[in-house]
């Protein structure tokens, strides 16, 4: 990317004052992006304009592009001189509801998830709508407007079996860099999904693997034939746009193993060290989900119903390093995974699925001395026949015969239980369906939506909601299945 330097001598009358904006025409057919601007004043003091944006042609906005410079200030304190302009600002932010938005449209509007569905390809493609009713009441996603589908006029079209063509505001889209990897985690993600010629060449079922070679083999980085590249290119190309299948030909240029995971560095060395309970509490802590891990305050835990645990002292002081459960706990060194009450309403519907079997689970650990966490003891549980029993079962670390293997499938419905809440309370419900539009949301509508650059409320939160609007308008292909 080539980066060009310019120098403008601007004539000004004494009775100016300070520059406030500066107001910037692009007369080109293409779009640059614009990183600063700096007002060399003639007695010596500089006027700093961080654009860091991209200014496409007035042939397609029909309107000049206005930055503010750095200083930042409240309603109530911005200059006379720049208000009207803030206020125009504005108008352009907020839109007006209506019509099918650009790419170079700068417009923070909202809408209801109403593009999960493809009622044009049948019955078993319909989505209800998310958002706006009083059994769907969230989320929200920026608003598009794409034509409506023939068959349901509520529903929204999306032309692509992949689909990365969606809108976002140019201030809020991908880098470069950014963009390179969100493509190839994408083509990973799907790839083994969409294209029938992928799943033909593996040994079995992605979904159920026989063997830990047999994964490896399958999913990670490995000498393949040119026949799968050629596959695998020759179909993303039939479901991309052509601009995007562009994009992915670049990303993947010279990368020999683009089709597959890279394989984990955690196994890169050792294909076991998964397997060991310094691993299991490590990634537990340096995961997905941490946050969730708490102190443990009462033993043995107490479920909401008020089931009690099956776990006892014995089970824990064996790996205390002599210490008893009050010492241990008095010290905060003991703590607690508890996937527990949140699950068990729902673990006689998802058992009855078919070959499917979930626990809700319980894990303590223990604070060592060299200050890593150990798993202690691991419990799973069972809703019981009669209405509010529970059926615990209790697993102690072990490295030999049949206990090793149970507390292996132990760690692993831990590992379960903990990806599924972040993915569908964490992260679903309380970063998309609620949170994202109580905090993301109300952070666009203050800064963006309801602020204009010179507002204070607005710098302090661009770095932390950096890609934010593009990950939460990310096409339903990589949240749900349509």
């Amino acid at each position: 990317m080539k980066t060009t330097t310019y120098q403008v001598l601007f004539s000004l009358e004494p009775e100016f004052g300070i520059p406030g904006a500066v107001v910037v025409n692009n007369g080109d057919k293409n779009e640059f992006f614009l990183r600063f601007v700096i007002v060399e004043l003639s007695d010596g003091a500089n006027i700093c304009f961080n654009c860091n944006s991209w200014v496409y042609p007035e042939s397609k906005t029909n309107a000049d592009r206005l930055f503010f410079s750095n200083t930042s200030y409240l309603p109530s304190k911005t200059p006379v001189a720049l208000q009207d302009l803030r206020l125009e600002e504005l108008v352009h932010l907020r839109g007006n509801g209506t019509g099918r938005r650009m790419e170079w449209e700068r417009i923070y509007d909202y809408a209801l998830y109403n593009d999960l569905g493809d009622p044009d390809k049948g019955e078993h493609h319909v989505r209800p709508v998310l958002g706006g009713s009083k059994q769907y009441p969230y989320p929200r996603r920026g608003r598009t407007g794409r034509p409506l589908s023939h068959k349901d006029r509520l529903t929204e079209t999306r032309h692509k079996i992949i689909n990365l063509d969606f809108y976002v505001p140019p201030e809020e889209r991908f880098s470069p860099s950014k963009l390179s990897e969100f493509i190839t985690n994408s083509i990973h993600a799907v790839v083994h999904f969409v294209i029938p010629e992928v799943k033909s060449l593996l040994e079995g079922d992605v979904g159920s693997f026989k063997s830990f070679d047999q994964m490896r083999k399958d999913l990670y980085s490995g000498n393949r034939g040119y026949f799968l590249e050629g596959k695998v290119m020759e179909s993303l190309k039939a479901f991309l746009p052509e601009d995007i299948f562009a994009e992915v030909v670049r990303t993947i240029k010279g990368k020999t193993n683009s089709v597959k995971f890279p394989v984990p560095r955690v196994i890169a060395t050792n294909e076991y060290a998964w397997k060991s309970d310094e691993e299991f509490a490590r990634e537990m802590l340096a995961g997905i989900n941490p946050v969730v891990i708490r102190r443990l305050e009462a033993f043995p835990p107490v479920g909401s119903g008020g089931s009690r645990s099956s776990i006892t002292n014995n089970h824990v002081e064996r790996n205390l390093g002599g210490l008893s459960i009050q010492q241990a706990m008095y010290r905060k060194r003991i703590f607690i995974l508890d996937h527990q009450d949140y699950l068990m309403p729902y673990l006689a519907q998802i058992n009855s699925q078919g070959d499917i079997c979930a626990y809700a689970s319980r894990t303590l650990l223990f604070l060592r001395d060299d200050e890593t966490l150990m798993p202690l003891v691991i419990e799973l549980s069972l809703p019981g026949p009669k209405k509010g029993e529970v059926k615990n079962r209790v697993f102690l670390p072990a490295s030999e015969g049949n206990d090793a293997a149970l507390w292996q499938l132990a760690k692993a419905h831990v590992a379960v239980n903990d990806s599924g809440y972040h993915q569908l309370i964490s992260h679903w419900q309380a970063a998309h369906a609620c949170r994202r539009r109580a905090l993301h949301h109300s952070y666009e509508k203050a800064t963006e939506h309801d602020a204009s650059d010179p507002q204070v409320t607005r710098p302090p939160f661009q770095g932390h909601y950096a890609d934010k609007h593009t990950c939460s308008e990310r096409p339903p292909e990589f949240r749900w299945d349509p």
